[in-house]
């Protein structure tokens, strides 16, 4: 009987200690993924410019023009400019100012 305790037990430890070291790789691989994609802060440089809307114009043709780096997508830089200049909504007046990021990149490899 406790010749069958003891291998029940071994088999549990075998099992956790597996499903440690493959959850320890998995954690490593997902944090290798995912911090290839992640810029450091020294590597950008952000400022900002004043833009005069002019008739006609919308969020998408300001992010198409001003977004020339590849730090945000069109619509991240759409949501960045909402949020810099508290917009209520993605309706813009003409002559009204609006501040936009500007995105300067530094010794930046491209990972794709």
């Amino acid at each position: 009987m406790n010749r069958r305790i003891a291998k029940k037990r071994q088999k549990i430890q075998l099992t956790v200690t597996l499903s440690i070291i493959l959850l320890g790789l998995l954690v490593i691989v997902l944090m290798h993924l995912f911090s290839n994609n992640i810029l450091a802060d020294e590597d950008i440089e952000v400022s900002y410019i004043s833009v005069k809307v002019h008739a006609n114009d919308t969020l998408w043709d300001l992010a198409s023009t001003y977004n020339t780096s590849d730090y945000y997508t069109r619509d991240e830089y759409i949501e960045t400019i909402i949020e810099i200049n508290d917009l209520k909504s993605e309706t813009l007046y003409t002559g009204t100012r609006l501040t936009l990021p500007k995105i300067t990149k530094s010794n930046i490899q491209s990972i794709y």
